[in-house]
């Protein structure tokens, strides 16, 4: 993805090598593109629920998951931390937000599982089906790259880079 990819992929790439990467972003760096990129789908919500029979509906469903999902990075950032605020670690616990335990599962080699960073409900269900296994192999036969093809590549790229400073730029 070479347009999204830097913004978008890099960053999650580099916290699978440095997991503490994530805490050093502040709240623009964390939340900004994900706000950036729901500006099409809240327009096109609007429009729909304006112009359509079916529209209210529609734009119930259509704020709630931008309402949400506007906060699935922080919900993750919050994730990695030893430490959040009491109300954080609250939510956490009752599992209305993606929890410390839950996500740890994700980072364990080949970061195959547990890929849902906002409440982490889905990831059983998907790791029961092979979800995102499935989901590589048929990108792979639509583009012939496989998964992590360049993770050597991008290990040694990035390791030095991001090592374990937390606070690396």
């Amino acid at each position: 993805m070479p347009i999204l990819g830097r913004r978008l992929l890099r960053p999650f790439r580099v916290h699978h090598l440095n997991p503490r990467d994530f805490l050093r972003r502040d709240f623009i760096d964390c939340n900004g593109d994900v706000a950036f990129l729901q500006i099409p789908m809240l327009a096109s919500t609007l429009f729909l629920m304006e112009h359509t029979s079916w529209g209210g509906a529609l734009g119930v469903f259509g704020l709630g998951l931008c309402g949400v999902g506007l906060f699935t990075n922080q919900f993750h950032l919050w994730a990695h931390r030893a430490s959040p605020a009491p109300i954080i670690r609250w939510l956490q616990d009752r599992g209305l937000i993606l929890g410390r335990a839950e996500h740890r599962r994700h980072h364990r080699q080949p970061h195959q599982t547990a890929y849902c960073i906002t409440t982490g409900w889905c990831n059983g269900p998907l790791d029961r089906i092979s979800f995102f296994p499935r989901l590589e192999r048929f990108i792979t036969r639509c583009t012939g790259i496989p998964p992590r093809a360049d993770y050597h590549g991008f290990v040694s790229q990035h390791r030095g880079r991001a090592g374990n400073n937390p606070h690396h730029h």
